[in-house]
């Protein structure tokens, strides 16, 4: 029985904007980005995956103003096209150490666990 894994690195590009209701600021995010690392294993039919995804903007090319953190985990059991598992998601907000006295800091944070069954068709 082989071990598998995969660690995968992304980042990216966002559209979107930002509401804070209290006090209320509505803006658009300018240039937001994305960076996203997981890492999946593998031992037979049983594996675990987890990873962290963090949302955030430039004020200059060399500042990055992050203002969320995504953190995921997951197991369960895959046998051929078919995973069944669970997995936990929370969402924090990132609280600058040093900021321009501009930036919203999300008031929000949470969480779901879902249990899920995934098919999965392909020719790889």
């Amino acid at each position: 029985m082989n071990l598998l894994y995969s660690l995968v690195m992304t980042v990216g590009l966002m559209n979107g904007g930002l509401v804070q209701y209290d006090p209320y600021v509505r803006t658009a995010i300018d240039n937001p980005v994305f960076c996203d690392i997981d890492i999946d294993c593998q031992l037979g039919p049983f594996f675990a995956a987890g990873g962290i995804r963090v949302d955030m903007w430039m004020n200059e090319p060399t500042n990055l103003f992050p203002f969320q953190n995504t953190y995921d985990i997951s197991t369960g059991i895959r046998y051929g096209a078919l995973e069944l598992g669970v997995q936990h998601s929370c969402f924090h907000p990132t609280a600058p150490y040093m900021w321009d006295k501009y930036q919203i800091i999300p008031s929000w944070e949470g969480w779901e666990t879902s249990l899920y069954a995934k098919l999965t068709l392909s020719n790889r």
